[in-house]
């Protein structure tokens, strides 16, 4: 095959010129083919390759040699690619020329671009990962893994949905927003702020898959409710990534407007790995914190948690404190003689009468039949109109079902002195209730 055969076959442009006048003598066929479509006879180097009027100020004939080849980079503003350029003075024609060699390195530095940006997505991601798995609080760990998606897709808000305990219901918990879009707001959001019915059907059917809406517009003709909700909140695309614990729907990652990065999923589908273990951690340690502090039956604060907040009350007392000790009339007989189911269901009563009658206020079981309130910063003309009101609920004709004994201070009190002293006036209260039963069955 001759030199020019070969030259022709290259898979880079070759083109060979005047180096004075910069008339194009050759063009092998790969640089016919990205710039001389209808020849090249007669042309200057500068405007078929350039698209110039004028020699190029970046040329360099000047500095090349018969010797050695020139090399240099440059970016062809026509074809919109990086070349690399080796240029050398050849004999031509009984003279000399300029060739240039021009290799295509637009694709290497795309995949060197593509590689630089998946090395920084790992480090986003494994910075993530420590930032989880640290020894702080999930709330703030969360507030900086969240801040850092919404910084890697630029986006205006980023979400965390859970499922609830008992994988009916989707309910948002955590949520951060570009403070350059609007206020920065991180925590827990109870109750939810919004509720999208086709993401929620998505998660609490169980058929949780990754969800990219790239143009809320889309849904507009097939999911007009959700296209309402979404344009009520903003949502011009959306990115959301189920997690999943022990092949079972967790919950969801939600990303609102993304800005960059749109088709990069796997990075929030590797994160969300971590995103579930954390808070399956954190759930188990709030069933856990819950259950040491709360009653199994009633679900009010337990003896344990009574001893807690006396100890935390001595050292931050308030301005005032009343306490009320309460116990249930005839507990026992009705455990007797109509069973512990009946007894709990009256336990389960007077619990609601409680709530009711003492709402905002801590309320302890403290015993099988035995409630203490401590009601903080009240009066006490204010106080003993609060205990004399809850009294009345529980009046059944002329008899109550329970005995109540309050005590009252302002200052600095000793709490568990004050319980001791409510503790004795149920014990008179009682006492005359059950002589008041005595009288009437007397008396009938």
């Amino acid at each position: 095959m001759k030199p020019m055969e070969l030259i022709h076959e290259l898979n880079e442009a070759v083109c060979v010129s005047d180096p004075v006048t910069y008339e194009i003598l050759f063009l092998n066929k790969k640089a016919e083919e990205l710039f001389s479509s209808g020849g090249y006879e007669k042309k200057k180097c500068y405007q078929l390759l350039q698209n110039r009027t004028e020699p190029c100020s970046f040329c360099k004939n000047h500095l090349l040699s018969a010797e050695s080849e020139y090399i240099w980079g440059k970016v062809n503003c026509m074809m919109n690619k990086g070349y690399l350029l080796k240029d050398k003075l050849i004999p031509w024609g009984g003279g000399t020329a300029s060739m240039k060699v021009g290799i295509d390195i637009s694709r290497v530095q795309e995949e060197r671009k593509k590689a630089r940006q998946r090395f920084k997505t790992a480090q986003i991601l494994l910075d993530c990962v420590r930032i989880l798995t640290a020894d702080k609080r999930l709330e703030e760990a969360l507030c900086a893994v969240l801040e850092k998606i919404g910084r890697f897709y630029r986006a205006e808000r980023v979400c965390v949905f859970e499922m609830d305990r008992n994988g009916e219901k989707v309910y948002s918990s955590y949520e951060w927003e570009n403070p350059h879009m609007g206020a920065e707001r991180v925590g827990l959001r109870t109750p939810p702020p919004r509720y999208f019915p086709a993401l929620a059907r998505w998660a609490e059917d169980a058929q949780m898959q990754t969800v990219q809406i790239t143009d809320v517009e889309d849904w507009k003709r097939d999911h007009p409710r959700e296209y309402i909700q979404m344009k009520k909140w903003g949502i011009g695309s959306l990115l959301a990534v189920p997690f999943f614990l022990e092949g079972q729907g967790f919950g969801y990652v939600e990303v609102d407007n993304l800005r960059q990065h749109q088709q990069e999923v796997s990075f929030l589908q590797s994160l969300s790995y971590f995103l579930v273990n954390e808070l399956h951690k954190h759930r188990l340690h709030s069933t856990i914190e819950y259950q040491s502090s709360h009653d199994e039956l009633t679900g009010l604060f337990n003896r344990r948690k009574y001893q807690d907040d006396v100890r935390e009350y001595q050292r931050s007392p308030s301005r005032t404190v009343g306490v009320i000790f309460a116990d249930v009339d005839n507990l026992k007989i009705t455990n007797d003689f109509k069973g512990h189911e009946a007894g709990d269901k009256l336990i389960l009563r007077i619990t609601d009468k409680l709530r009711q009658a003492f709402y905002g206020h801590a309320i302890y079981r403290v015993g099988g039949d035995e409630f203490v309130i401590v009601v903080k910063d009240l009066e006490i003309d204010a106080f003993l109109k609060l205990f004399e009101k809850a009294k009345q609920r529980f009046m059944l004709g002329e008899k109550s079902e329970i005995s109540m004994g309050s005590a009252w201070e302002s200052g600095t009190v000793d709490l568990e002195k004050l319980r001791e002293i409510a503790d004795k006036r149920m014990y008179y209260e009682k006492r005359r209730h059950k002589q008041d039963q005595i009288n009437r069955e007397a008396y009938y």
